[in-house]
């Protein structure tokens, strides 16, 4: 069977590829995937290491260091700035993630959820109001 000439990243991710520093022909697993869906240059380990010496670097030039805590201390107080516009609550913040938290941990257990969907369910229909608390009790 001839590799498609014009699906170029399915070919790269079958093959893998080489990594520059250790020269290396590892499978595509070994290499992270970029948010443009192509390979990494460097395999894991590699960029890992390339990370940690560059940031490393970053930190040892006083005015590169300088200008990363100004621009550090810029977006945390543009963030507080927006966390303050949308109330003294947390919950419009915590909104989002708890949202997605729920949805992740439902999809992951299905199964349970529906078992404490069906006792929540079978717990209300068994559930008697105590006598005379109307709504509209004084």
């Amino acid at each position: 069977m001839q590799p498609d000439p014009n699906n170029a990243l399915a070919l790269v991710r079958e093959a893998g590829r080489r990594c520059p520093d250790c020269g290396e022909r590892r499978p595509a697993s070994a290499f992270y995937v970029r948010l443009n869906g192509q390979l990494s240059a460097y395999c894991k380990p590699h960029q890992r290491a390339r990370a940690k010496a560059s940031y490393d670097r970053r930190r040892q030039d006083p005015t590169t260091l300088a200008r990363m805590r100004e621009r550090d201390r810029i977006r945390k107080r543009a963030s507080r700035a927006r966390r303050k516009a949308l109330g003294s609550g947390r919950e419009p913040s915590l909104g989002g993630s708890l949202a997605t938290a729920s949805r992740r941990l439902i999809a992951a257990h299905p199964d349970e959820y529906r078992a404490l969907l069906a006792e929540a369910t079978k717990g209300e229909r068994n559930h008697e109001p105590a006598a005379g608390g109307g709504s509209d009790a004084a």
